[in-house]
């Protein structure tokens, strides 16, 4: 599959989440912003410009794309893999396993990240910038390399060129959160 059919693939996860994260920044504003400015409590201080801070952004983000990748990986191998169509019991159970982890996952970034945009508006969408675009699209690229993963087989290329991908994306965010905030 092309690289620019994979990104049109990608548009509309990354649509879902910018409106998932949207719909709970918009009740949190109606309904409860002064409590989650309480229970947030952000400082807005910013991150110390350092190489460290930028490896510690970098890693924490890695981790979780890399657990991604992981899962898109197990159930393509060849216990978890569909024969004739259907995948065996291990392979629905590792799947359905690695489904709940990944939505329970995304829903809780969707939460947090929508509750502070909904209680802290402007000062928080300028907080996220530069870098929050970059860390959008390597989550919704490797979500979608997840998805098509589940449907059937993704050459280990592919999951090695997303992989790598998604890292360039996320290590550009790190370095434009440690040094480029706005």
């Amino acid at each position: 599959m092309s690289r620019s059919r994979f990104a049109a693939e990608a548009a509309p996860v990354a649509a879902w989440v910018l409106a998932s994260v949207s719909a709970v920044a918009v009740f949190v504003r109606v309904a409860a912003a002064e409590q989650a400015r309480t229970w947030l409590d952000f400082p807005f201080a910013g991150v110390d410009p350092t190489a460290s801070t930028a490896i510690s952004i970098f890693a924490n983000n890695a981790r979780m794309l890399l657990g991604v990748v992981a899962g898109a990986a197990v159930i393509q191998s060849r216990p978890c893999r569909a024969m004739d169509g259907d995948r065996s019991s291990l392979g629905v159970l590792v799947m359905s396993l690695l489904d709940t982890l990944f939505v329970l996952v995304a829903a809780s970034n969707i939460v947090v990240v929508g509750a502070a945009l909904g209680a802290y508006g402007g000062r928080m969408a300028t907080a996220m910038l530069p870098h929050g675009p970059f860390e959008l699209a390597a989550f919704a690229a490797v979500l979608t390399l997840y998805r098509r993963a589940r449907r059937g087989p993704v050459p280990p290329q592919q999951i090695a060129f997303a992989a790598v991908a998604c890292l360039g994306l996320i290590l550009v965010g790190a370095v434009l959160e440690t040094y480029a905030g706005l």
